[in-house]
């Protein structure tokens, strides 16, 4: 199966590939270090449905992981499996991880920028400070897809036809980053005077948002530019801008927020973004979070997983937990400014 898109599999190729990575990198005196059971089983935790983002960064991730951590005691195996927790934009998967027994066999894929806004503005029952830090997995360019045939061709058409008339915004759930991303963008050009006008079309996940434009039932989304690809592949699909100082490399011809002159562009590109970081339960023991850190270590910088990532058109960036737990921090403080907007839009639902 293609692994450009949906693939949950590794051709024996590709498996190969990684036990010869992982026996070039694998320092031989990790051997008979793994505190894991024999046949205990690793859950990674996705917290959307399949085929967005996070599902496919993870589905690269687990083969990978799984042989870092086998390769480390011959005389066990483990497996690493993964599992989507989808709802309310990412909290039930964060919230079923942190109240996990912290014995390292849920981990979760967190996307910073919603988790903080959750906790700082929506009173999650989790506490970033207290996760267990394992990997930066990568950051992402958020930027703004809308219909190809929709007449918007830049960010300035879109306000423009925003006050005519209300563009109308796919979101995958009333909380989630996605919708959260689009409020603070309006606010933001708000306070620069160029209004934008949004009514929000909420459907459960990036994937269902990306079939709503292809319906017409929504006409534009917020999210990260590599989970929007397929769209643009599809041809229904058009980045109309990318919040950043640098053009992307997956939109060399879209020019970005900056080069628009978009008001509040250096607010939307320093707020609106995310940072992937791996995390498991408040309390792991020492030694299950050392074997697991370095594991993803080995993982996450292996030539077989970059090159997988590369052809994917996944970025991949590998942080330690000291610098996963920096990004986390950075985002949670930018939402404080709009915490009271935030939670009046959420108990709205619009």
């Amino acid at each position: 199966m293609n692994l450009i898109r949906h693939s949950n599999t590794l051709t024996a190729g590709c498996m190969l590939a990684v036990m010869i990575t992982l026996s070039a990198v694998l320092p031989r005196s990790a051997a008979a270090e793994l505190p894991f059971r024999d046949g205990e089983v690793i859950r990674l935790i996705v917290p959307y449905g399949p085929g967005g983002g996070f599902d496919r960064i993870v589905r690269v991730i687990q083969p990978h992981l799984e042989g870092a951590l086998n390769a480390m005691d011959s005389a066990k195996k483990v497996s690493v499996i993964v599992e989507n927790r989808a709802g309310a934009g990412g909290r039930v998967a964060y919230e079923y991880t942190y109240a996990s027994p912290p014995d390292g066999t849920r981990i979760v894929l967190m996307g910073d920028q919603g988790a903080a806004l959750q906790q700082v503005a929506l009173d999650a029952q989790f506490d970033l400070d207290k996760f267990t830090y394992l990997a930066l997995v990568n950051s992402s360019d958020w930027g703004i897809l809308v219909r190809k045939d929709g007449g918007m061709a830049t960010m300035n058409d879109i306000i423009a036809r925003a006050q005519k008339q209300p563009i109308l915004f796919g979101t995958s759930g009333a909380g989630s980053g996605d919708h959260i991303a689009s409020v603070l963008v309006k606010a933001m050009l708000d306070r620069e005077g160029a209004k934008m006008p949004i009514t929000h079309v909420h459907f459960g996940s990036s994937g269902k948002v990306r079939a709503s434009m292809q319906r017409g039932e929504s006409e534009a989304y917020i999210g990260s530019v590599e989970s929007v690809i397929q769209a643009v592949d599809d041809g229904y699909g058009h980045m109309a801008v990318v919040f950043a100082r640098a053009r992307s490399s997956f939109y060399p011809d879209t020019p970005t927020i900056f080069e628009q002159k978009v008001p509040a562009a250096a607010a939307i590109s320093d707020a609106i973004g995310i940072s992937r970081v791996l995390v498991a339960p408040p309390g792991l023991p020492a030694d299950r979070a050392k074997a697991l850190v370095e594991a993803l270590r080995v993982a996450l910088t292996s030539p077989a997983l970059l090159a997988q990532a590369e052809q994917a058109k996944l970025p991949v960036s590998y942080g330690d937990p000291a610098k996963a737990r920096a990004t986390v921090k950075g985002h949670s403080a930018a939402t404080i400014e709009f915490k009271d907007l935030v939670r009046e839009t959420v108990k709205s639902g619009k």
